[in-house]
């Protein structure tokens, strides 16, 4: 049996994971699916049960309660540490995985047991279309101080979520926080001090008729500036692996990036609107660091120092 587990977080897609059961269930490794209902009013749960039905490789999970999106992302993260499984592979509903997806990421862990997560270039499909995303050439190992300044460097470096597979010893106690729409400060806490593996195969298939959000989060300022913010965490958890060179270079990149893909979205009252906000935000954090007065308070100054 597979050391992975197969994760499919679910809710109201009677239509749409029949065929990502079906990719499941071809896999030439054999993979255990959990597929986390999160109280679906349509028909989804009795569509899993027919595929339960043919063997002991799918299971129904059925949430007490609405957990919400990310919620019940983390409740897969709940299942996979209840187990005895070592990685877990997330798979939204309507995408599918090639066949031989779990067997050859198991044959790169195999040769990196200490790997955090490994990913993978995809095909994104639009209707009868599709095209291949890819980031490298050939596969390659990237080590943790590597793939950190990479994910702050140009962010989100591991990409969706349908090419991952990740490390339940990385993972630990790491959840997906409910405030983002991405998975973004997921991916660079997971992979802080564990490696990344690239494997150059195409092994998945996201389908975006299939993603609501996905389209909602195009030319998206809001989800840019997330990203953005995600970036600056993950770049002051890492100051202290970096030269003050090299982080004051990656601080200026963040900014300019925040700026370029923002600035053709965002209306001159958004922006200023943004502005002020930020303006607040760095003042209360400066004021709690001790390093500015509060409002209304006059700075002490140093004896002999006058005014004008």
């Amino acid at each position: 049996m597979a050391r992975t587990m197969i994760a499919i977080p679910a809710y109201n897609c009677e239509d749409a994971i029949r065929a990502s059961l079906e990719s499941c269930l071809a896999q030439t490794r054999p993979t255990e699916v959990f597929v986390v209902d999160n109280c679906s009013t349509d028909r989804t749960r009795e569509v899993v049960a027919e595929f339960a039905e043919r063997g002991p490789l799918v299971r129904l999970c059925r949430n007490e309660k609405n957990l919400g999106r990310v919620g019940n992302w983390n409740r897969c993260l709940e299942l996979l540490r209840e187990s005895e499984y070592e990685y877990i592979k997330f798979l939204f509903s309507g995408d599918t995985l090639k066949p031989q997806c779990i067997e050859r990421v198991e044959c790169v862990v195999e040769r990196y047991p200490d790997v955090g997560a490994v990913f993978w270039p995809y095909e994104f499909c639009r209707g009868s279309q599709y095209e291949v995303f890819r980031h490298y050439q050939h596969s390659c190992y990237l080590p943790p101080e590597e793939i950190n300044e990479l994910n702050i460097a140009e962010g989100g470096r591991l990409g969706a979520i349908v090419c991952n597979v990740y490390s339940r010893a990385a993972i630990g106690d790491t959840a997906f926080n409910e405030a983002f729409v991405g998975k973004a400060d997921f991916d660079y806490r997971v992979l802080r001090k564990h490696g990344a593996y690239y494997l150059n195969e195409v092994l998945s298939s996201f389908h975006v008729e299939h993603h609501g959000t996905f389209e909602s989060a195009l030319n998206n300022y809001c989800v840019n500036i997330e990203a953005s913010f995600n970036r600056c965490c993950a770049l002051e958890r890492c100051q202290a692996d970096l030269t003050p060179e090299k982080h004051a270079e990656l601080r200026a990149k963040i900014i300019a990036d925040t700026f370029r893909e923002n600035l053709d979205l965002l209306s001159t009252r958004q922006l200023m609107s943004l502005t002020r906000r930020v303006g607040r935000t760095l003042a209360r954090r400066l004021r709690e660091r001790g390093r500015v007065a509060p409002p209304g308070r006059a700075r002490q100054r140093p004896a002999g120092v006058g005014t004008r």
